[in-house]
Formats: structure tokens, sequence, C-alpha cells
């Protein structure tokens, strides 16, 4: 991963995208799976907008 072209702020968007589709839109339950805090999951997606 590290040899070719890597974003790690492309792999989190990933990761909190498919989180939010699992968990069908809700916050609370997507942060859960990622194991952050609902504040930091809410401040990551206003991040990726």
């Amino acid at each position: 991963m590290l040899e070719q072209d890597f974003s790690l702020e492309a792999l989190e968007s990933q990761l909190i995208r498919k989180a939010m589709d699992q968990a069908n839109g809700n916050v609370s339950q997507a942060a859960r799976r990622l194991g952050l805090t609902r504040p930091a999951m809410a401040y990551r997606l206003k991040k990726l907008e």
C-alpha cells in the first residue's frame, strides 16, 4: 500500500461512507462500527462535505 499512491484521507472517507451505508445513515451506529464517539464521527462527516 505504501509503495503506491496511497491517501489516508481517501481511505478514511471510504470507511466512513461504508459505515454510514451499513448503518442506514444512523450516525451513532456508524460511529460504533468504527470505534468512534458520535461527536468524532459527526466532525469527520462534516469534514467530508
